[in-house]
């Protein structure tokens, strides 16, 4: 039969898979990253950004190790984002504390442990320009290292500000200042104290710049929680010198608790404590104040019921939309946490959940979406975006009612624009051109009941083909033909089917035109499916040891490398199976961290072509003893963004006004607002730069059309390519993707 044009790109919930001629030699193992959101974890740095109205987090010793810096912005969409921060980062550690120095807009941290090292440098991220991490050159004796240290910058005298904390020596009392402009500018100095208070670390701070002291409340102790209420009276400057002066709030106060979250709120002069746990393990939910204005006093502020109850939360203050954010904790339901939530404060209430990226989800639908450079995904309330140019973020761009709750697998129909959801029997669609609503598709003929199927989108037929693999279908695989009324049917097929299997795992493999099937659970087989004039099913026997059986794998088709790639499951590992020449099963040792664990299994997993990389979502994976759901995503990269040589232009000056369609199998058709003038062109070249095609155009030209032959007369190779047209000294530039 005729192959038809496609009009957008091809893929499935676990596929991935455009060509390109030019694999990248050297990189075939990767290099792994980690995307937003940030990891689970428990007493992350969580400071607030006022210049660019955002919180930051940081908590390299979180569940799974994670360097990178997160930004959940205050304003507009709510999400996350990865801090793109270049060099070297600080070693490894937890417990930390940090700051915002406004008058540099940087973020100060200091302490920490690793091992049993603590460390009591101070280490600076400038957050204008390129983030870069530097360790400041301090002068002069130290504190000694140590962990979980009150740190407040003094407005007042602009400087850092360490208070108590611990260390193999015990709880610490001592004050210490770093001065951060002025002639004593990064210089430790101990602050000199008239009175003493007791050691203690962890312990909720502020610095109450209308008084000029820093304010603490309660903490830890070797001996359990304390539950006082102290000031630090600074001298004028430039006295070292300040007293303490115990406070006597009026009210009732907190129960004793440690590992609770804070946050000061200056506009009413009140340390916010929220959460905590106490000696005999009860998690708290409640919320209290220790207001300095009019009189000083504890007041408990009564929200509605939000979060869970946590401990290890931190908190800040957000001044523009007075409301105080709870980031991460732990709790006994789900044990390391990665969410967020709000509360207005003024009256307090209700809680609302910040989604700043999908929900956890074990199998969630990640399909790859090459013609609005994104992959997808959905939840129970949104329909989320992944950006693939430049640094992939998460945005949420619609919130569709009716989502399936009880899906098998998700593909992408590329030219309807619509993602449909396989159930046990019927089948869900999405339009992306108005995603307002899911609405269950209408189609003949009646296919079984399926149980854990999976499904790949075959471009050459506009069809979906359904393999569920167990007896009870009798190892059928039924097709989903969409050209004009859905319509069900079985499909005819020679050979020997793969034998019963839950949960295989298929990829549609373009350059030969048929279905890969890997494993399901407890089996690691692979199976071929020819789409030719009589599909035939086929055991692909690979040389070497393939990866272990194991439940819950993912698999992606890189036809960039003509390779099968295997995320494993329950058996872990990362592998990849050659689709060319003597199949052969190669162990992939990927460099870069953090990465997803070897313990993770049922991630999303799609390739991404325009930028040769494996992106990697959700799953579900063992932490602190429980089986949890996860929303973390993850970068695989082998080479790079694919691109071509492209030479200067005026910004903006001349664009592609249409392509289509783009992923192509045939004609491609290319438009243009701006007439052609003598000399103008359009070329194609391939990744290499190589031009394959060219084009001179006639003067007034304003639409071109390729059908894919080179200028040797052949039809170029599956892949990347990248259409650019010259008119004039302007140049555009096009990345486009062809099938076959």
């Amino acid at each position: 039969m005729p192959r038809p044009v496609i009009a957008r790109s091809l893929l499935l919930v676990t596929l991935a898979l455009f060509p390109s001629a030019a694999a990248a030699a050297g990189a075939a193992d990767g290099a792994w990253r980690a995307l937003a959101p940030p990891p689970r974890g428990t007493n992350a740095i969580l400071v607030r950004d006022d210049a660019h109205h955002r919180l930051l987090t940081w908590n390299a010793f979180a569940a799974g190790g994670d360097p990178n810096v997160y930004a959940l912005s205050l304003d507009g969409a709510r999400v996350w984002t990865r801090l793109p921060v270049v060099g070297p980062t600080p070693p490894p550690r937890e417990w930390a504390s940090a700051i915002y120095d406004p008058a540099r807009d940087r973020l100060l941290m200091f302490g920490g442990i690793s091992s049993n090292t603590y460390f009591n440098e101070v280490w600076a991220l400038p957050l204008t320009g390129t983030p870069i991490w530097t360790r400041l050159k301090l002068t002069s004796t130290p504190p000694f290292a140590r962990i979980l240290s009150s740190v407040v910058y003094d407005s007042v005298r602009d400087r850092l500000i360490v208070f108590g904390g611990e260390s193999f020596l015990g709880a610490f009392s001592d004050t210490w200042a770093v001065a951060l402009s002025g002639p004593n500018a990064n210089t430790w100095r101990m602050v000199r104290t008239r009175g003493s208070v007791t050691p203690r670390f962890a312990t909720p701070c502020a610095f109450d710049a209308a008084e000029n002291r820093l304010i603490i409340w309660a903490g830890s102790t070797a001996s359990g929680a304390i539950t006082d209420a102290q000031a630090l009276v600074f001298d004028p400057a430039p006295s070292d010198s300040a007293t303490w002066v115990g406070l006597a709030p009026a009210g009732p106060a907190p129960a004793s608790r440690v590992d609770e979250s804070f946050a000061w709120d200056a506009s009413r002069r009140q340390l916010i404590i929220y959460s905590g746990v106490c000696c005999a393990g009860t998690l708290f939910t409640d919320m209290w104040a220790l207001r300095f204005s009019p009189t000083t006093a504890w007041v408990q502020l009564t929200p509605p019921p939000g979060p869970t109850p946590r401990q290890g939360s931190t908190g800040a203050y957000d001044p523009v939309n007075d409301r105080f954010v709870v980031f991460n904790g732990w709790d006994y339901a789900t044990g390391y946490l990665n969410d967020s939530w709000e509360l207005q404060l003024g009256p307090p209430g209700p809680w609302s959940e910040v989604i700043g990226a999908p929900r956890p989800q074990k199998d969630p639908p990640f399909v790859l979406d090459p013609e609005t450079s994104r992959a997808l995904t959905y939840d129970a309330s949104a329909l989320w975006a992944l950006s693939t140019e430049s640094e992939p973020t998460w945005s949420r761009i619609a919130a569709p009612t009716g989502a399936p709750a009880a899906r098998r697998a998700t593909i992408l129909d590329p030219i309807r624009r619509r993602l449909l959801t396989f159930g046990a029997s019927a089948v869900s669609a999405l339009d992306l051109s108005n995603p307002v609503a899911w609405t269950a598709l209408s189609t003949t003929g009646s296919p079984p009941l399926f149980s854990m199927p999976t499904v790949v989108y075959d471009p050459v037929r506009d069809r979906a083909l359904v393999f569920d693999g167990t007896a009870a279908t009798d190892h059928a695989v039924w097709q989903l033909t969409f050209a004009s009324t859905p319509a069900w049917s079985l499909l005819t097929v020679a050979g020997t089917p793969p034998p019963d299997r839950v949960r295989p795992m298929a990829a549609y493999d373009a350059s030969a035109d048929r279905m890969i099937v890997y494993g399901g659970d407890a089996l690691n087989d692979v199976w071929q499916l020819t789409l030719d004039a009589t599909p035939t099913w086929g055991f692909i026997d690979p040389a070497w040891n393939p990866p272990p059986p194991g439940a819950g794998s993912s698999v992606a088709v890189d036809l960039q490398r003509q390779r099968l790639i295997v995320l494993g499951g329950a058996g872990g590992g990362l592998s990849a199976l050659s689709l060319v020449g003597i199949p052969t099963w190669t162990s992939l040792t990927p460099i870069g961290s953090p990465k997803p664990t070897a313990t993770s299994t049922h991630r999303g997993a799609v390739y991404d072509p325009s930028h040769d990389r494996l992106l990697v979502h959700g799953g579900e994976d063992y932490i602190d003893a429980k089986l949890i759901s996860l929303n973390r995503t993850f970068e695989l990269a082998f080479s790079g963004i694919l691109d071509a040589p492209r030479p200067p232009s005026a910004p903006g000056s001349l664009a592609f006004s249409l392509v289509a369609p783009d992923p192509a199998s045939g004609e491609q058709r290319f438009e243009w607002s701006r007439p052609a003038d003598a000399g103008a062109a359009l070329s194609i070249f391939d990744v290499t730069g190589k031009r394959v095609w060219l084009r001179s155009l006639a003067a007034g030209e304003t639409r071109a059309k390729w059908t894919g032959v080179g200028e040797n007369g052949r039809a170029v190779a599956p892949g990347v390519y990248f259409a650019q047209l010259v008119i004039g000294a302007d140049v555009a530039q096009r990345r486009i993707v062809r099938l076959w």
